[in-house]
């Protein structure tokens, strides 16, 4: 292979004879590196070399630094970039801003996983501050791992004011910002049921909770538990009644219905509907909780309960299910917490069931209902179970005041031996219950269990104090700025979740119970009390027990003012947790630049134009910035916002770290072995049975390991595959189709460059982007013929569809123009109309062939331009390529880029003077050329 050289300027040295045939990594090489040191993706390039048209500002949707970028991210920067450079080379002072996201629980899961894997650590064995520093140094691993690999697709980003998430900078802006919503009544403190999961021991989004959907009984293995745990199904029991006069000598018992059976240690009363005429006469009355003697359950009217769902009557825990909090608030009952932080039932479950497993007493219970004789049975229900998309457990709704966090936890340790976990406690509650013969089976039922994105865990609800931001004020306003159309979203369908979002927009819980992160402003005060020579802590559940300051000594003051105390009296203790990473995310569009002080990139850069990302974010993400923009600086931060499809495997799978689906952008720009690609996965974080699946799945899809695409061609794929709607289903061959295709632009110009043009062709001066001029004087030059002005009409074409795409953001409609202008339009009839009349030495001819030079020459210059957005790095070395009109001995017209190059702007000029015409003169040209050739 040809080695590329650089001269001394730093450009690379096109002045080597073209390599016979295309390779992506030849033409990829120094050009990077060369547009860099130029400084022409810094918005000041297009104000110091010309007055610009507009301006044009982005930020990057910062990627999280949990590992390399996939292929969803490489859709993310072509979009982005295609953007970027179209609008650059329109003459608009752009700015593309890069950075990364400190990505809180995504980052402390991998990093913790990396911690066990290779030195059988905990976070805890090393402490808080130690584990810190280790997620820094993978922080900057990652970060500059990321960096390269946008750097390898062509982003065209200005790498100076590239931002972290936690950078001083933006620490400074989260702090601020959290204080003036603070402020402003919008931050408070509220003990409300939380998602929780108990593998990572914190709060998570909802976006972190996988909602699987199950249609009977399944399986599903839940960290901490040797043995998967079932779910999928519906169990029933009898609560007996209390005696009353005229009861039947057997008593009365109400039967219930669960897909929770462990979560009845913590029934604090019973629900029917007030209409359901089965059970109208028992409002009112009272149950003996059968493994809880000392608790009375009342039986409430509420027209809550769904009357066809289980028996109709719903058992009520208020501090473990979120329909079971608004009934128990509505009917004024207590919520007992029975399963804790870790997942373990607590001493209000009972002596029999304290420290089970919450899974394991869920069969406790059962066979204690089943003593009882109050057991029902089972059967398959169809459900959700909501899990942590990063621990993978099953999220729990908890109670529990989070300043006894460091307590309990430290509680949690000494009690590791003889504690058991939530889920074993669910056997010992049934078999409790069926000890009582209150137990009457259980039956499958279709359900949705919710599970950490991140743990895989099964979520609980817990009830624990958090902070909170308000919302729906601000959500009406975002939503007033769509509606009134000062914001768009593309494409339009969009509009309608968007909405739905935000009408009834819940509370945020920003708090969370991890070590990585923006730590709360935050103070929980202490009064010292002279009478016990002690500091009594406040309650820390009440909003009004804690201060918040930029600074401690701010905190300080307002303490002293809020509790009309002394300075020396008062003792204040930082909240241990952070901040959601979405809350500092929702400021990157201004935190960037310098807010908030007054800088001068502040004033010229915000508000910015576009909002570029995936449409699974629109809420979390997206309509967060344009509530907290129009908040904090009274201005949207973006008037458009363009929400891509996602991008899946080549079977419809989402692709994900965890999975082991994801692609490297830069296995498939450089091409890699299914060996190599293994070796990937078996030094990643998968468990064994996860990388099994992963393995297998790799040798089915990718035998021959991916073949070397290069940059452009993937580029110009995924740009190509958006007009697939919602998701896009990737397939590499599809990419390497592309590789071909940039195989024939290299033989194109190579043919006009050796064959056609010649060394002494005199190329036209550069007139920017317009082709008008052009035009006009091709169609009344008298050797022009059909075929000359019919390209150049495709041209035309070509250049309409390419603007109008990039201006309604249909990018499919701009690469096939591309493309088929290139390949059908311009090899497979011009190019080859070209090559009997070049070789001609008839004088007659030899005219004509100059003229034909000089469209075929327009042809490529502009068609280089029209791809360039899509494919910079071959364009640039075919442009670089091409000969230049002379302005004296030593210089050249044009631009010293196509970075910076106008785009070909469209054109209404008509070419022709009739359709009919051209189409038969055309067919006659056609003709001829081939008579020749045969």
């Amino acid at each position: 292979m040809v080695i590329p050289s650089v001269m001394e300027n730093g450009m690379k040295d096109v002045g080597q004879t073209m390599p016979e045939s295309y390779s992506p990594t030849y033409v990829e090489a120094h050009w990077y590196d060369w547009w860099e040191k130029c400084g022409f993706f810094k918005p000041e390039y297009q104000s110091d070399s010309a007055e610009p048209r507009n301006q044009f500002v982005m930020v990057i949707p910062p990627p999280n630094v949990t590992g390399n970028l996939h292929l969803g991210h490489a859709l993310t920067n072509s979009i982005e970039d295609a953007l970027t450079r179209w609008h650059r080379m329109n003459g608009d002072r752009t700015l593309w801003l890069p950075g990364c996201d400190h990505a809180g629980i995504a980052t402390q899961v991998v990093v913790e996983k990396k911690l066990w894997r290779e030195r059988n650590l905990t976070r805890h064995d090393l402490g808080r501050d130690a584990f810190v520093e280790e997620v820094w140094k993978w922080k900057e691993e990652k970060g500059d791992r990321i960096y390269q690999q946008l750097r390898a697709l062509g982003s065209s980003c200005d790498w100076e004011r590239a931002r972290f998430t936690m950078d001083p900078s933006m620490c400074r802006a989260v702090t601020e910002a959290f204080c003036r919503l603070h402020e402003q009544g919008l931050i408070y403190r509220s003990l409300r049921l939380v998602n929780w999961s108990c593998s990572l021991r914190s709060a998570i989004s909802d976006i972190e909770v996988d909602k699987r959907e199950l249609t009977g009984r399944t399986l599903l293995p839940v960290p901490g538990y040797d043995k998967p745990v079932a779910f999928g199904v519906i169990v029933s029991f009898d609560y007996p009644l209390v005696p009353e006069p005229g009861d039947p000598a057997d008593g009365i018992r109400l039967t219930v219905a669960t897909t929770r059976l462990e979560t009845m240690l913590g029934d604090t009363g019973v629900a029917v509907h007030p209409e359901d005429e089965r059970y109208q006469h028992l409002i009112g009355r009272t149950i003996q909780h059968p493994l809880v003697p000392d608790r009375l359950l009342p039986i409430v009217g509420d027209t809550f309960v769904d009357r066809q769902f289980g028996t109709g009557a719903v058992k009520l825990t208020p501090a473990h299910d979120h329909n079971d909090w608004e009934a128990g608030m509505r009917h004024n009952l207590p919520a007992i917490t029975v399963i804790d932080e870790d997942g373990k039932m607590t001493a209000a479950a009972g002596p029999k069931f304290a420290g089970l497993k919450r899974f394991d007493a869920r069969e406790a219970v059962r066979k204690a209902l089943k003593e009882l004789g109050l057991y029902h049975g089972e059967k398959d229900n169809p459900m959700v179970v909501p899990m942590c998309s990063r621990s993978k457990d099953v999220i729990e709704p908890l109670l529990k005041p989070q300043w006894y966090m460091r307590c309990q936890e430290m509680a949690n340790e000494a009690m590791k031996e003889v504690c058991l976990k939530r889920f074993d406690a669910r056997e010992a509650v049934r078999k409790a219950l069926k000890e009582l013969g209150l137990y009457h089976g259980e039956k499958d039922n279709p359900m949705v269990v919710p599970m950490c994105s991140r743990s895989k865990d099964v979520i609980e609800p817990l009830l624990k104090p958090q902070w909170y931001m308000r919302c729906q004020e601000m959500a009406n306003e975002a939503m007033k700025e769509v509606a009134e159309g000062r914001l768009r979203i593309v494409p339009e369908m969009h509009v309608r979740t968007w909405n739905s979002w935000l009408t009834d927009c819940h509370d945020w819980c920003i708090s969370r119970q991890l070590w990585w992160g923006h730590r709360i402003p935050a103070y929980h005060v202490s009064i010292f009390n002279a009478e016990t020579g002690a500091y009594d802590m406040l309650d820390g559940t009440l909003n009004s027990s804690w201060v918040v300051g930029r600074t401690e000594q701010e905190a300080l003051e307002h303490a002293c003012q809020q509790f009309n105390c002394h300075p020396d009296v008062i003792r204040l203790t930082q909240d241990t947790d952070v901040l959601d990473t979405w809350f500092s995310s929702q400021l990157f569009p201004f935190s960037v630049f310098g807010w908030p002080d007054d800088t001068p990139d502040l004033r010229a850069y915000y508000p910015g134009n576009l909002l570029e990302t995936g449409h699974d974010i629109l809420f979390f993400w997206v309509a967060r910035m344009v509530m907290v923009g129009l908040r904090l600086l009274g201005k949207l931060p973006f008037d458009t916002v363009y929400l891509h499809a996602m991008v899946r495997d080549a079977h419809g799978k989402k692709m994900s770290k965890s999975l082991g689906n994801a692609i490297d952008p830069v296995d498939v720009i450089h091409g890699i072995s299914l060996e190599a690609l293994q070796k990937q996965l078996e030094t990643g974080n998968l468990d064994p049975r996860e990388l099994k699946r992963a393995c297998e799945a790799q040798a089915k899809d990718f035998p021959k390991g991916i073949p070397e695409c290069g940059t452009d061609a993937l580029r110009f794929a995924l740009c190509a595959y958006t007009k697939q709607g919602r998701n896009i289903n990737l397939d590499i061959l599809r990419v390497q189709g592309y590789r071909f295709f940039c195989n024939k632009l290299w033989n194109a110009v190579r043919y006009a460059l050796y064959h056609c043009l010649g060394q002494n062709f005199e190329a036209p001066h550069d007139s920017g982007g317009s082709l008008k001029d052009h035009l006009f004087r091709v169609r009344n030059h008298p050797l022009s013929s059909g075929t000359d002005r019919w390209i150049l009409s495709r041209l035309a074409n070509a250049v309409q569809q390419c603007n109008d795409g990039f201006n309604k953001f249909q990018f499919p409609s701009a690469t096939t123009a591309c493309f088929n202008f290139w390949l059908y339009e311009l090899c497979d009839v011009y190019l080859e109309y070209t090559k009997p009349i070049v070789k001609s030495s008839e004088p007659a001819t030899v005219e004509r062939a100059d003229l034909v030079r000089q469209v075929l020459y327009l042809c490529l210059n502009y068609g280089l331009r029209l791809l360039h957005p899509f494919m910079p790095f071959i364009t640039e070395e075919l442009y670089q390529r091409l000969p230049r009109a002379a302005t004296s001995p030593t210089t050249t017209s044009g631009p010293p880029s196509l970075c910076v190059a106008l785009y070909p702007g469209s054109t209404e000029v008509s070419l022709s003077t009739g359709i009919m015409l051209s189409v038969v003169k055309l067919l006659q040209e056609a003709h001829s050329i081939f008579s020749m050739l045969s």
